[in-house]
């Protein structure tokens, strides 16, 4: 096979190329699995995070059937047969905007215990247009001999025509390989909504 010189000008992507060796640069994200539910008063993905070190996912227009409801999560070790059974921490800082005010507040997103703990509070719903999205960073996830780092970045409306913005850390104090994630929301209802799953390539 002959050899084929990219000029630093570019590519002919009119050509096919045959990539050997070990091309370097390239990262990014990979796409894994998307999810879909309707009317459920949790959700559970339970997998092996072997295959990256960093994974993303994203929450779509999650819509829930009651005002003022919080969204708690939490994490198991047990391919999802155990929750509530390990230390977490959880610290973040939120802003809301009505329609003459402005609400800063550091100390909602704040607490240590096993239970599953609030990442998003006092959402929004009964009204299609009050949705939730969420931003999540996963570090560790399948280490044992290393704390689970999750970043909670949300963005919602909040009851009351608020617009709510959250930024959430959370970190596992257990030496276990995490391989289930578990949502539910506080008090009664159902939420539902959509979410994709990828992970984060190294260079």
């Amino acid at each position: 096979m002959s050899k084929t010189t990219v000029a630093s000008t570019g590519i002919d992507l009119s050509d096919t190329f045959a990539f050997t060796g070990t091309v370097s640069g390239a990262s990014g994200m990979d796409f894994i699995q998307q999810y879909t539910w309707t009317g459920v008063d949790n959700l559970q993905i339970a997998r092996t995070f072997s295959d990256y070190e960093v994974y993303k996912l994203f929450f779509y227009d999650v819509q829930f059937t009651q005002d003022d409801v919080n969204l708690n999560f939490d994490v198991s070790a047990d391919g999802g047969s155990t929750y509530a059974a390990y230390n977490k921490r959880t610290a973040g800082l939120k802003n809301n905007r009505g329609a003459s005010d402005n609400n800063f507040s550091s100390t909602l997103y704040g607490a240590t215990g096993t239970a599953a703990q609030t990442i998003a509070a006092n959402c929004g719903g009964n009204d299609s247009a009050e949705t939730t999205n969420i931003e999540m960073t996963f570090y560790n996830l399948n280490h044992a001999n290393r704390y689970t780092n999750i970043f909670f970045n949300d963005s919602y409306s909040r009851t009351g025509n608020y617009s709510e913005m959250g930024l959430v850390q959370m970190m596992v104090l257990q030496d276990v390989a995490i391989n289930a994630l578990k949502w539910t929301i506080s008090g009664s209802g159902n939420f539902s909504g959509s979410a994709e799953l990828y992970g984060v390539k190294k260079t």
